[in-house]
Parts: C-alpha cells; structure tokens; sequence
C-alpha cells in the first residue's frame, strides 16, 4: 500500500496534534495521523487494533474433531443344519466373507497384498511420500502403471469412509487427513484387517476370504504362496486379470507380485522360482444357481 502511494506521488507523515481521539486521515499530497498526547492512551489503541486485526484475519485455523464411523462388515449368510454343520453359504449376488482376527488370514497371504499393494505399510503414518516417488519410478521402468501411490489405509478410507467420490482436491486432503488420523486411533493390524475384509476381488467376492473360495474353492487358510499371489494381482483392475476370462494375463500379473515379494524380503528367490513354476489352478466356477447342496428345500423355504 506504501509503495503504491509512494507511485502516486503521495507523502507519508506522522504528526502529533492536540486531540482526544486516535485516527489516520490520507489527503492528496500528505498523510496526516492525529495521535493522543498521551502515549499510555496511544499504546493501548495501538494494541487493541492489532489484536482486532489478527482476530479477524483472512487466515483461520480449525482443529477438526476427529470422528470416524467404522462401518459394520456386512458379511453373507450361512445355513445350518440342526447338530451344527453347514449346509450352505448364501453368497448371491455378492460373497462377503470376513475374517474376524487378522491371524485368520495367513502370513503369506497379507505379504503378498502388502508387496504389491503398499510395501511400506508398516513403516509410513497413513501418507507415503516415498512410495509415491517410488511407485513413479516404477511405473516408469515398466512402461506403464504397475504400482499405485496410495497407501493400503487410504486406499480403506476411500473404502468405507469417504462417501465423496470426485477427483478434487479436497477430497484428496479429506482422504490424507482420514488416513493419518485413522492409524493414530486404530493401528495397522485393524486398518490392514479391514482392508482385507472390504477391497473388491471380482466375481463378487469382497474381501480375500471370499476371495479363496470363489477361485479356489478353499478355505484362505489352506492358501499358497502362488495362489495368494494371483488373488494379490487381481486388486488393481480385477476385470482385467480375471484369471477364468485371461488366465495369462493374471499369470504375469501374479509373477510381478512375486517379484516384489521377493524385493521386500517376504520370500526367497528359491520360493519365486517354484511358485513361478507351479501355476496356480483354479476351481472350476459354476454360477451361484447351479450350485448344489444338501436339503434344497430346507433352504429355499429359508
């Protein structure tokens, strides 16, 4: 504001004159400021204008509550018989499968996510920097998008928490703030957890548990290092390596996750090489209603 008087040819002066009031008057040519002949007095208008000028600056800051809902897993219904044993999964049109403790999902099995998905999950607080740098580079040695930069616990709150889906920036800084302050309220084992339970596999299976059984008929935990691979690759674009449509491309898919497993330590060479070796073979997929079971007509009337 100066500098821009100064331009037009405007003078600056401060004078002090008999009078009971503080204030600035700017004329053409000069400006003149009639101050208090007291200088407490001055002092003290002084020091409520500033006070009254950073109370109402354009800049704010807000501490936002955190408050995050953790939504329910919803899960498929099962059929029992009367001593206990199962009959049935009903599972159409989506088979959701939850695990309850982390521990039910095998070691090998959550590495192989970890190695493809976000292999400095344990090490970051919710935002990666580095595996963003280290997912571009990546991504340019192999041509293409072969690696993502967002973490596993964003990758959740986009999940199950964020209900807005534009590509904005504030969405973005939402995700962020979500995602750190999620690791501060409930840890990586939960987060990983519900990640597992909740990321999409294709032929509607959401989580890996459901996952196990809709390519392989087993239980996840009867899971190989080759087949939890595969179920690894899938999360990218589970269309596109649907290993019953494009069984070759999931295969390559699968042999990167590899790879990666191997970089981080999760595996050894040797294993690389045998999983590499022994591809994984898929159940044969019925639809849901061809499947058999026994006492259809308990069931139906359920």
């Amino acid at each position: 504001i100066i500098n821009r008087l100064k331009a037009d040819n405007f003078k600056l002066s401060i004078r002090k004159v008999p009078c009971t009031c503080h204030q600035f008057a700017f004329q053409a040519g000069q400006t003149r400021c009639m101050a208090s002949r007291n200088p407490r007095y001055l002092y003290s208008l002084l020091s409520v204008f500033v006070i009254s000028l950073l109370s109402t600056s354009c800049y704010t800051y807000e501490t936002l509550e955190f408050d995050i809902n953790i939504p329910e897993q919803a899960e498929s219904s099962i059929v029992l018989a009367s001593d206990g044993t199962l009959i049935t999964t009903l599972v159409a049109p989506e088979n959701r499968t939850s695990a309850r403790r982390l521990e039910e999902i095998p070691e090998i099995a959550r590495n192989a996510v970890i190695a493809i998905e976000d292999e400095r999950f344990y090490k970051h607080d919710g935002f990666d920097l580095k595996g963003i740098l280290r997912a571009a580079r990546s991504n340019l040695e192999a041509g293409g998008i072969s690696q993502g930069g967002s973490t596993i616990t964003q990758q959740y709150v986009k999940l199950a928490i964020i209900e807005n889906v534009e590509q904005t920036a504030s969405r973005k800084l939402e995700e962020l703030w979500y995602a750190t302050r999620l690791e501060d309220e409930y840890g990586k084992d939960f987060i990983l957890l519900q990640y597992l339970n909740t990321v999409y596999f294709g032929h509607g299976a959401y989580g890996i548990k459901a996952a196990a059984q809709t390519y392989f008929n087993k239980d996840i935990s009867e899971i190989s290092i080759n087949e939890a691979a595969l179920l690894a690759g899938l999360l990218k674009a589970p269309s596109r390596y649907d290993p019953f449509r494009n069984y070759s491309q999931s295969l390559r898919r699968s042999h990167l996750v590899l790879d990666r497993m191997v970089a981080n330590g999760f595996i050894t060479t040797e294993q690389r090489e045998e999983a590499a070796e022994s591809p994984p073979k898929l159940e044969e997929y019925k639809p849901r209603l061809e499947t058999e079971y026994p006492a259809g007509h308990f069931v139906e009337e359920v």
